[in-house]
């Protein structure tokens, strides 16, 4: 079988083209080609001639040859059809190699492949060429890999992260109450009543209505937060506010460490600020005895 030496010395003469560098770097999912060779002559006795490629699988790395006319490609086996190539008169072959969209960043290796030779469906194993190691450098480098981002996910990262970081800052800031709504701190207790639960105001938002929470809720006295400045800083005072109308008369005082002082409405309290509360509506009359806790805000 003269013609197994011609397709034998084809396949010999199909690596023998120089080394390769010792790795590729790729920024993109385009298809590349690695490497060409010259297509084996063969002989012109009638048969079916082809040639076997096997790579190892990789789910990264998608090998194909070139021109798609004299291929057949099969899981990781690509095969050569000499009898087409030579019909065709086809005279250059190449393996492309592209990475496969969404492989993660990384180096990828290109491995050496088997070659077989199969004649009228025949496999004829001891013609296997083994590739001189001038030759396997092609096959034997890595491909380092890094996709270069696509101006829409570029700017979607950009907009994306502008926008967490708009979102913390706005979270922060609303935390710190720079901006928004101040919420009330502290608690009130009641001394007199007694049987009035005491409130923790840091649970409430902007406005805390007291005038329910004493049972008097067709009255207006609430307790309300403001930024206000004491001794050169910026703090988060809680305000007592009240309203008397024609038939309701609301009289507040304040004590602290054993001082008093008038109470208008809007008044700033401090830490345990005594608050006396005198309602009188009607010929009833209702007094009520507070104490305001915030230890952040003291008088002295």
């Amino acid at each position: 079988m003269s013609y197994l030496n011609k397709i034998l010395v084809g396949v010999l003469l199909v690596f023998i083209v120089g080394c390769a560098n010792d790795y590729l770097e790729v920024s993109d999912n385009n298809s590349f080609q690695l490497y060409e060779f010259d297509v084996p002559a063969i002989s012109s006795q009638p048969g079916e001639y082809e040639i076997n490629f096997e790579f190892p699988k990789s789910e990264a790395l998608i090998i194909t040859g070139q021109p798609e006319n004299i291929w057949r490609t099969k899981d990781n086996i690509l095969t050569l059809d000499l009898d087409f190539a030579r019909d065709k008169k086809i005279e250059k072959a190449q393996f492309h190699i592209k990475i496969k969209e969404g492989s993660e960043e990384d180096e990828y290796a290109i491995v050496t492949p088997k070659i077989t030779v199969k004649i009228d469906d025949e496999d004829y194993d001891k013609l296997d060429i083994k590739l001189g190691p001038e030759n396997k450098a092609v096959f034997e480098q890595k491909i380092v890999y890094s996709v270069p981002m696509g101006p829409m996910m570029f700017w979607g990262i950009i907009i994306g992260t502008l926008l967490l970081l708009a979102a913390i800052t706005y979270l922060l800031l609303r935390k710190m109450e720079v901006i928004g709504p101040v919420a009330l701190s502290g608690r009130i207790a009641f001394n007199d009543p007694a049987d009035i639960p005491q409130v923790r105001l840091n649970n409430e938002k902007d406005e805390f209505n007291l005038a329910s929470h004493m049972g008097l809720a067709d009255l207006d006295i609430s307790l309300r937060p403001k930024k206000l400045k004491h001794r050169g800083k910026n703090r988060k005072f809680v305000r007592f506010y009240y309203n008397s109308t024609a038939d309701t008369s609301i009289t507040v005082k304040i004590e602290n460490m054993g001082e008093s002082r008038a109470a208008p409405s809007g008044e700033k309290l401090f830490n345990q600020d005594n608050i006396q509360i005198i309602v009188k509506q009607s010929d009833e009359i209702k007094k009520f005895d507070i104490t305001y806790y915030n230890p952040k805000i003291r008088k002295i």
